[in-house]
Parts: structure tokens; sequence; C-alpha cells
């Protein structure tokens, strides 16, 4: 009796042990009731994302454990999806669209921020919906301008101590200088990018190839040859406003007796937006906006109006 006494009073001991460290384990804020779900056969449009985004912003604002220096990085770099944050159980990785094609869902750090650290908890910390697609969540007045928005906190130690977040809806109005717009904070926006689909894709190069009878004849002449544009690498952020992008210009060498070697317009905006190259193919031209790596979604034609005599590639107007 004694024995089945004691071993059950050291069971019950060891129950209460486990509970005690339970309790003391740090418990981040759990709000997977309103983390977003696909419903069946739903096709949403760029507006109809938003409260989906909303979401995940609120998600991430409360637990900003998820950015980790990994994460950080790769939202420095281009973007981070949601994969990459690990919350592809608990949130859409994309959204089927109205238009046939598919909005991928992922976060980037803004060029405006302070110098990436190795940790979302070395500066002040915010959260925004992508300025550029919604801006009104933003409170800004004017979108030319962006000089004044409100963002959300992060829940981070860091910002708690100094006043920062006080609660699940802490905002704050921010301004930049428009001239010198780096700033002494993380600005993460949550959003994404809409990807064409493979039918749309071959709907529009067929309504294009249509449309232009001359084009075949005109890419098999002897006169040109083109050269893949597959990475672009920007090592210096020349760009004084905020809604400038860039823009690639190239040009016959001074062909055209101007002594310019470049042309005075360019269709190579990028922009994030589907356009034909010089090849005739609809790509998707990278949203440009500040340093790093990018890398287009499918090779980019320029034509070489001289073999012999390759264009240069003029500094580029960011």
């Amino acid at each position: 009796m004694k024995r089945h006494f004691f071993s059950g009073l050291l069971l019950a001991l060891s129950l209460l042990f486990l509970a005690a460290c339970e309790s003391q384990r740090p418990v981040s804020s759990d709000t997977s009731s309103e983390i977003a779900a696909l419903e069946k056969g739903k096709a949403y449009t760029i507006e109809s994302i938003k409260p989906e985004l909303r979401k995940l912003l609120d998600f991430l604002k409360s637990n900003p454990h998820m950015i980790t220096p990994e994460v950080l990085a790769k939202a420095a770099e281009r973007h981070a999806t949601i994969t990459d944050l690990g919350l592809g159980d608990r949130f859409p990785t994309e959204f089927p669209l109205e238009n046939g094609n598919t909005f991928e869902v992922y976060i980037e750090l803004s060029d405006w921020s302070a110098e990436v650290g190795s940790s979302f908890e070395e500066a002040d910390a915010y959260f925004a919906l992508d300025m550029d697609r919604y801006p009104e969540e933003a409170g800004i007045a004017d979108p030319d301008e962006k000089k004044d928005f409100t963002l959300h906190a992060a829940a981070t130690e860091h910002n708690k101590r100094k006043g920062l977040y006080t609660g699940v809806d802490s905002r704050h109005q921010l301004s930049i200088n428009q001239d010198n717009p780096q700033v002494d904070y993380l600005l993460i926006f949550v959003g994404g990018e809409e990807r064409l689909s493979a039918a749309n894709e071959k709907f529009r190069y067929e309504e294009f190839l249509n449309s232009r009878p001359g084009l075949k004849k005109a890419e098999a002449s002897a006169d040109a040859e083109y050269w893949w544009l597959t990475k672009i690498k920007v090592l210096v952020d020349r760009d004084t406003g905020a809604n400038d992008e860039f823009e690639l210009y190239y040009g016959p060498n001074g062909s055209d007796g101007s002594g310019n070697p470049f042309n005075s317009t360019t269709g190579f905006i990028f922009d994030g937006t589907y356009r034909y190259d010089a090849s005739a193919t609809l790509v998707q031209f990278p949203d440009i906006n500040g340093t790093g790596t990018f890398t287009p979604n499918h090779p980019i034609a320029i034509e070489v109006y001289d073999p012999d005599s390759p264009p240069r590639i003029q500094n580029f107007r960011d």
C-alpha cells in the first residue's frame, strides 16, 4: 500500500512540476483563428486580398520572432515568402485572382530602412501593408509624397522598452525626409506580387503576334541579334524620390548620328509589370527600388543593333 501511495505521490509531483515548467515557457501571441484560409473555388481581387494581408500583418506584428535573421536578410535582398516565414500551414502562400493570374504573398524590407543588423530587435521595428499597393492603409494623405504615414509597431522587446509597442493596435505617425529618405528604423512591407498565368501569357503573346504580322520576319533578320538579361546587381542606390523605378537605357552606339550611344526613351522599366522584351516575349520586369541582386522570372531579351560593336549600358536612373 505504501509503495502505491508513494508512487502516486511521485506521479502527482511530477505532473505539477511539468505544469510549472510549461507556465514558465514564453508564449507567443496566437492569432491562428484570424489567419486567412482560402475558400474553395473563390477568386480574389487585389482589393479583396487586403483584409487577408492585414491578418498576416497582425500576426507578424504580435509574433516578431518570425522575422529571424535569415528571413530579415531575404526581405532585405528581395523578399521573404510565406514558406520562408515557416507559415505555410497557417497562411496561404498565394491567392488565385479573378483574372486567372496568381498573387504570391511575401514581405520585404523598405529601402528607406536603417542598415540591416543581425536581428529584428536591434532597431525600432514597424510593419505596414505595401504602401505602393494600399497607400490608404498607411494613412498617406498624398501617395505621391509619402512624407508622413502611420505604421504598426512590432511587439519586440526593444519596442516595448522604448514604449513604441503598447498593445495590439499600437500605431505611430512617422515621417521621412524626401531628399534623404534613409531612416533610423526598420520597416517591413506586407504585400506580394501578381504572377501571370501560363494561359494568360500564351493568350497575350498570341494577341501580340497577331497584331504585328511582320514581327517574325523582323526577328529572322540577320541585322540584329539578342542578348539575354538574366540578372541585375545594383551596388549603389541613386534614388532621390519615393516613386522612381529602375530603368535601363541602351542603344546602337551612336548610329543615329547624334553621338549619343543611348536611346532617349526605354521600355525597359523595372517596376514589377509584365512587358514585352526585344524578342516579343511577355516577361515580368522585377521591381527594383534599391540595391541588391534581382533575377527576372524569365530572361529578358535586349536587341543588339550592331553585333560587331556591342552596346554599352548607361548608368541606371533609379
